[in-house]
């Protein structure tokens, strides 16, 4: 499998014991949804290698704790530290209406909603704690647009457009 066909969903942070065990953390805000995991793909050189998963116990703030099949010792399991956890794009579930995953909108066009006009394309989403932004460039101008309730009004996945609900006046510090 190809990494542009996947995800990273976390990473393999520690060993944990002398049987194999890893601690890993999942970037996700939903780690309990990971419980029945059957399977991740880890990077061997340039591939992406499945891994069987025996045993998964999520803990709270995305922790868990995980036994592979055939990681059997300490020393496979210090192996595999450090290595992301990956699975196939097609395993994200549907998030519904105005929701997206943020690998999906590079190349999305904003629309602002009351005037209609095409303010540029959004180049990526920027993390920052508490704070994501959609980063949409207009030519050489850039544009930081909160990813928040008050200003995403709509997304349309089919037309890769996000209309934006903006307050009167943000536009003029960008532009």
């Amino acid at each position: 499998m190809n990494r542009e066909d996947c995800y990273i969903l976390g990473k393999v942070t520690k060993a944990q014991g002398y049987r194999g065990k890893v601690i890993c953390f999942l970037d996700t805000d939903l780690p309990e949804r990971y419980s029945k995991l059957e399977s991740v793909l880890l990077e061997d050189g340039h591939e992406l290698v499945p891994f069987f998963i025996e045993q998964i116990s999520v803990q709270d703030k995305g922790k868990a704790i995980v036994k592979f099949s055939d990681v059997d010792t300490e020393e496979a399991a210090l192996a595999i530290v450090n290595q992301n956890l990956w699975l196939p794009l097609s395993s994200l579930p549907d998030l519904g209406p105005n929701k997206f995953y943020f690998h999906e909108v590079p190349g999305f066009k904003v629309i602002d909603k009351e005037t209609q006009q095409h303010l540029g394309e959004v180049k990526e989403v920027l993390e920052y704690p508490r704070n994501e932004l959609l980063q949409v460039m207009q030519g050489e101008t850039e544009i930081l647009i909160p990813i928040r309730d008050p200003f995403i009004f709509k997304v349309d996945k089919g037309n890769k457009e996000i209309t934006v609900d903006l307050p009167q006046g943000y536009l003029d510090a960008f532009l």
